[in-house]
C-alpha cells in the first residue's frame, strides 16, 4: 500500500503563518484494494485503484503574498514500491479415469430410484483431491446417455469396446474433489459426435472445467482458469480417435484437439498465452499402450510443446505408468527454458488388473516470483492403486447378492495409514505395497520425489 506524506511548502516572509498550517496539515485518504478471487471460477478483473493527490503552489497566490491553503501546498511523495507477496498454486493430476461394466454394476443404487453413485471408489482419495486448488483428470470414455447404453464389455461392429458412463459421473467426480475434466482422448468419440456434445454438456453442468473435445470448431476457445491470482492456462490433446462409421474425418478434426496438427496446437498455444495465461498445462493423450518407457515420437512432441510455450506437459493412454522427468528446450525468442513432462500417469480408475491398475498422483506447485513472473516451484508424486472386492448387495429376496465395488487408494509406505471405503485386509496391503514397489521402479530414477505418507495423510 503506498502512503501519501504530505510536504508543505514554506513561505519565508510569513513565518508565523507557515507555521499555523503546519499545525493544521491534511490528512490523505487511502484507497483499499479490491482482494482477488481465491477460488478457480472465471477470473474477475481487479478494478481497485490506489488515490493519488498531488498540488502545486497556485502561482497567484504566491504572487499576492496570500497565505495559501494546505490543499494548495499539498504534495505527495510515494514510499517505494513493496515486493509482491508471493502466491502459489498446487495443480493435482491422475491417470485415465475409465468408467467400465464393473464400475458401474457397483456403483448401481437399487434405493435411489435406479440411480448410480460412484462416489465409494474415491473415499480414499478425496481428502487430497478436496486440497488441490486446481484438481484435473483425463475422462476416457463418453456421458452419453442412458438411451445409447452404458458400457457392458462387448465389442461394436468395428470389433471396439465402447465406453458409457452415467451423466451423474460428472456431479460424483466434483463432488469428491475435481475441478477441472479433460476429454482428449481415443474413447471421447466411442458414442459418435453427440456423445461427444452430450458428455461436455454433463461435465459442465456438474460446474467443473472441460476442455479437450468441443461442440465444434467455432467453440475451439483457450481455457484460462483464475487461481488464486495466478492465471492457468488448461489444453489437451490426443494422437489417437478410435475409428467410427458415424463420425466424419472433418468431425474429428473440428471436435478433437489433434496433436499431430501441430500448426494448429502452436496456433492454440499461442491463443491461450494472449488471453492472459501465465503457465500452461498441456495434457496429451499419446504413445503406445502397455509400454513402460515412452518413445522417441512422443520425446519429441514433449520437446516441441515446451518450445511452443508450454511449460508442463502430463501424458496419458499406454495404461501405465511411465517416468517425470524436466526437459530443456530452446523458444523461438532464443531462450532456454526448462518445463516438465510426465510421459504417463497410467491408470486411475478401471477394472484392469496387474499393473494397469497402478497409476500415480502428481502435484505441481507453481509461484509467482518476486518478479511477478509464474514459475514451477516443485513436483512430487504418490503411487496409487485401484482393486476391487466383492462387497454385500442385499437385495428384498435376494440376501445373498454381492456387487464388486472398486477402491481408490494412495499406496502409502505405511498401508496401515490408508483409509478407503472399507478397511484393507492383508491381502489388499499387499497389493499396495506391490503398486509402491512398480511405480518406483518405472519413476524412481526421476529428479521427481515421491511424496512423503504425511503430505497425503496430513
Amino acid at each position: 500500500m503506498k502512503r501519501n506524506r504530505p510536504v508543505y511548502r514554506l513561505c519565508t516572509v510569513l513565518l508565523a503563518a507557515a507555521m499555523v498550517i503546519l499545525s493544521t496539515g491534511c490528512a490523505m485518504p487511502k484507497a483499499e484494494p479490491e482482494q482477488p478471487t481465491p477460488t478457480t471460477p472465471p477470473p474477475q478483473e481487479n478494478t481497485s485503484q490506489q488515490t493519488v493527490l498531488f498540488a502545486t503552489l497556485a502561482p497567484e497566490s504566491a504572487a499576492s503574498g496570500s497565505e495559501p491553503t494546505p490543499e494548495e501546498v499539498q504534495e505527495s511523495t510515494p514510499e517505494p514500491t513493496q515486493a509482491p507477496q508471493k502466491t502459489s498454486v498446487t495443480i493435482g493430476a491422475v491417470g485415465d479415469i475409465m468408467v467400465m461394466p464393473s464400475q458401474i454394476a457397483g456403483a448401481y443404487d437399487e434405493t435411489s430410484d435406479g440411480g448410480y453413485d460412484f462416489t465409494h471408489s474415491f473415499v480414499g482419495v478425496q481428502t487430497m483431491f478436496r486440497s488441490i486448488d486446481l484438481m484435473c483428470g483425463n475422462f476416457e470414455g463418453a456421458m452419453a446417455g442412458e438411451s445409447v447404453g452404458y458400457s457392458n464389455g462387448r465389442t461394436d461392429e468395428e470389433g471396439r469396446i465402447k465406453f458409457n458412463a452415467p451423466d451423474v459421473f460428472a456431479e460424483n467426480l466434483k463432488s469428491v474433489g475435481f475441478d477441472c475434466i479433460t476429454t482428449a482422448n481415443n474413447h471421447a468419440g466411442d458414442c459418435d459426435a453427440e456423445g461427444v456434445i452430450h458428455t461436455i454438456d454433463a461435465i459442465q453442468n456438474a460446474d467443473l472445467y472441460q476442455t479437450g473435445t468441443f461442440r465444434s470448431k467455432n467453440e475451439r476457445k483457450p481455457l484460462v482458469i483464475d487461481v488464486n491470482g495466478i492465471r492457468i492456462g488448461v489444453m489437451a490433446t490426443t494422437t489417437v480417435i478410435n475409428g467410427s462409421s458415424n463420425m466424419s474425418r472433418q468431425q474429428k478434426n473440428d471436435m478433437f484437439s489433434r496433436l499431430q496438427y501441430f500448426d494448429e496446437i502452436e496456433a492454440e498455444i499461442a491463443a491461450c498465452k494472449e488471453e492472459g495465461a501465465e503457465f500452461i498445462v498441456m495434457f496429451a493423450h499419446w504413445d503406445e499402450e502397455y509400454e513402460t518407457k515412452p518413445q522417441r515420437s512422443t520425446k519429441k512432441y514433449a520437446s516441441q510443446l515446451l518450445a511452443a510455450g508450454v511449460d508442463a506437459v502430463i501424458g496419458s493412454h499406454p495404461h501405465v505408468v511411465q517416468p517425470l522427468d524436466y526437459v530443456t528446450v530452446t523458444r523461438s525468442d532464443g531462450s532456454e527454458y526448462t518445463g516438465f513432462v510426465a510421459y504417463s500417469l497410467g491408470n486411475f480408475l478401471s477394472n484392469m488388473t496387474g499393473e494397469c491398475a497402478y497409476g500415480m498422483f502428481l502435484r505441481l506447485t507453481i509461484e509467482r516470483d518476486d518478479d511477478g513472473s509464474v514459475k514451477l516451484k516443485d513436483a512430487c508424486y504418490m503411487p496409487t492403486l485401484c482393486f476391487s472386492e466383492e462387497l454385500p448387495a442385499p437385495t428384498e429376496g435376494k440376501p445373498g447378492r454381492t456387487k464388486t465395488v472398486h477402491q481408490l487408494v494412495p499406496a502409502l509406505e505405511d498401508a496401515s495409514q490408508i483409509v478407503s471405503y472399507h478397511e484393507l485386509d492383508d491381502r489388499e496391503k499387499k497389493l499396495v505395497a506391490r503398486a509402491r514397489e512398480y511405480v518406483l521402479k518405472i519413476c524412481g530414477t526421476s529428479p521427481v520425489p515421491v511424496m512423503e505418507d504425511s503430505c497425503w495423510i496430513n
